[in-house]
């Protein structure tokens, strides 16, 4: 009769000389590591796009047009194990709080609900999508129900 220590030790063995075999869901460890995606932001770093809208918000604060505005400075929690992240806040001249959300021409469902959720979650701040497209800004406020 075979022991389940000398199965284990056979498995692993099997697993060993065959890395792409897979047996119960196992699966040996190679010694290439996968693939990963490039991360597609780095927290607390603009992309061009944010840079652009950020050069938008410095000149609207010099004119006097905004109190303040920040990046990245706030986090939301949505849900259990869910938050959000916005762009910008920009504090108004009669001191409410916007948050703002920036893309390019291209925005992904996750990002547009989110958005959506933060808004209906935080009904005291208004909400914005503000997209370069076409060479040019768009701003949406985002509606709540």
């Amino acid at each position: 009769m075979t022991s389940k220590h000398n199965i284990t030790e056979q498995l692993a063995e099997m697993l060993k000389r065959n890395p792409h075999l897979k047996i119960n869901g196992l699966q040996a460890k190679t010694d290439k590591p996968k693939p990963t995606r490039a991360p597609s932001h780095t927290p607390g770093v603009m992309n061009k796009t944010e840079a652009r809208f950020a050069d938008i918000l410095a000149m609207r604060k010099r004119q006097g047009e905004i109190k303040d505005f920040g990046f990245e400075l706030y986090t939301l929690k949505l849900a259990y194990r869910m938050t959000f992240n916005p762009d910008f806040f920009v504090v108004t001249l009669e001191g409410a709080v916007e948050f703002h959300e920036v893309k390019g021409g291209f925005i992904r469902e996750d990002s547009w609900l989110k958005l959506k959720m933060a808004a209906e979650k935080f009904p005291q701040h208004d909400f914005y999508l503000d997209q370069w497209k076409d060479g040019k800004w768009t701003s949406k406020k985002v509606r709540t129900l």
